[in-house]
């Protein structure tokens, strides 16, 4: 199957086969709830990026009831990045 879309052609093929069973590897069940500006969010994780490319591409992601998302990595040869993304925990 293809589309034409301006100068780009997208194609796509159904690929036979047993795929591994992913469903277990999600939770079920949740205790934890995070709630956050999904461009805020991106935007954290663009900006700690730029240092990580230094450090293999190393991002920690912790959450915080009172500080909300923190997004960091370790220290490379131009320093070490963090950023806090607001976020409501329940």
């Amino acid at each position: 199957m293809s589309a034409t879309v301006g100068n780009t052609v997208i194609t796509s093929r159904l690929i036979q086969g047993k795929f591994p069973d992913y469903t277990n590897f999600f939770p079920k069940s949740f205790s934890t709830k995070v709630v956050a500006s999904r461009s805020e969010l991106i935007a954290g994780l663009r900006r700690i990026q730029l240092i990580a490319r230094e450090n293999k591409d190393n991002i920690r992601i912790s959450f915080n009831h009172e500080i909300g998302i923190e997004i960091s990595t370790g220290e490379t040869q131009i320093g070490n990045g963090r950023t806090i993304v607001k976020a409501s925990l329940e």
